[in-house]
């Protein structure tokens, strides 16, 4: 508290003005968002064979929006969010206003990559037809949801001045909103069944499947922050809406960072796996999820994992433990 309290070059947090807090939480998310990307772009590179792909253009396309709604909130026309109307003026009402749409259209954008960046994760691990139809499909389903709720939003009081104050001629606005939120929420319940439907029925052990699903299942969290986002939803459309929407301001942010950092989560599978020692063999599962061993199957697939090469037969690899190094010392 007493960082966030003389935040913003001095400024104290008050009832009456919290934008030191929405400022000092947006640069920490972010700054939290830029490892998550980095982390998994460094993975990519030093642990995998494989070269940067479709999916990694996609969360970097994500982050640099999100990197730009970030900063248009902090911007210094952002001052009005988190302080109590009564001491704005109407000019610095009409800057907040054109930061929150600004700021908006960034967001949806930066949720769309990051969502479309998973699908293509998927779409490349797995060669098998239904699973890439699926993700296909689950790809093709957010695209357009994302252009109907951008195209909705962008012109919801037509080509006027849409961040000024709302009259006869605009859509109402919070249903928009809440129909934006809800198709969101769905949005990443449907990414959170996609890989259990693609990775469950895998011929491989129970126990790796359930801890890859649980990489992937990070993304419970943005449906957490989504639902949290919905709840705070009408404080936007209060008469004192930049004071009281300040939890709302937050929580915003809060699905932003989730969203494209748990579309990088899944990435430190294949890092924990590698500090696991023992393993004489480079191309070892400890950088594979092996997507392509459906089950049902007589004869082992080629793995397209993360690591981009073929399975070795493992047969004349021995796997170093504690108990024989220490036998070959007696001997």
């Amino acid at each position: 508290m007493v960082l966030l309290n003389r935040a913003s070059e001095g400024i104290i947090v008050t009832e009456s003005n919290k934008n030191p807090v929405i400022r000092v939480i947006t640069w920490l998310l972010l700054a939290f968002t830029t490892l998550m990307v980095c982390f998994r772009l460094l993975t990519k590179l030093l642990l995998t064979a494989r070269k940067y792909g479709v999916e990694e253009v996609l969360i970097m396309i994500a982050y640099v929006f999100a990197l730009c709604q970030s900063i248009t909130w902090t911007l210094p026309q952002s001052d009005a969010l988190g302080q109590t109307s009564d001491n704005l003026s109407d000019k610095q009402l009409q800057d907040a206003n054109k930061i929150l749409y600004t700021g908006t259209l960034l967001y949806l954008m930066a949720l769309t990559f990051a969502k479309l960046s998973i699908c293509a994760g998927f779409h490349v691990l797995s060669p098998d037809a239904k699973h890439r139809r699926l993700t296909f499909s689950v790809g093709g389903a957010i695209a357009v949801w994302s252009i109907t709720c951008t195209v909705a939003y962008a012109f919801r009081c037509g080509t006027r001045y849409t961040w000024t104050e709302h009259d006869k001629t605009c859509v109402n606005d919070l249903a928009l909103m809440q129909f934006i939120s809800i198709t969101n929420i769905l949005g990443d319940i449907g990414l959170l069944v996609l890989p259990v439907w693609i990775i469950f029925p895998l011929n491989m052990p129970l126990q790796s499947r359930i801890k890859i699903i649980g990489f992937f299942s990070s993304r419970i969290l943005v449906v957490i922050a989504g639902i949290a986002q919905l709840y705070y939803l009408p404080l936007y459309y209060k008469p004192n809406f930049t004071l009281l929407a300040f939890p709302y301001f937050i929580v915003t942010q809060v699905v932003q960072f989730s969203s494209v950092s748990t579309a990088c989560i899944a990435y430190l599978w294949p890092f924990l796996r590698s500090l696991r020692s023992g393993l004489l063999w480079a191309n070892n599962p400890a950088t594979n999820y092996g997507l392509s061993n459906v089950s049902g199957g007589s004869k082992p697939a080629v793995s397209s994992g993360l690591s981009g090469r073929k399975d070795k037969d493992t047969r004349n690899f021995v796997k170093i433990t504690p108990e024989s190094a220490l036998s070959s010392q007696e001997a």
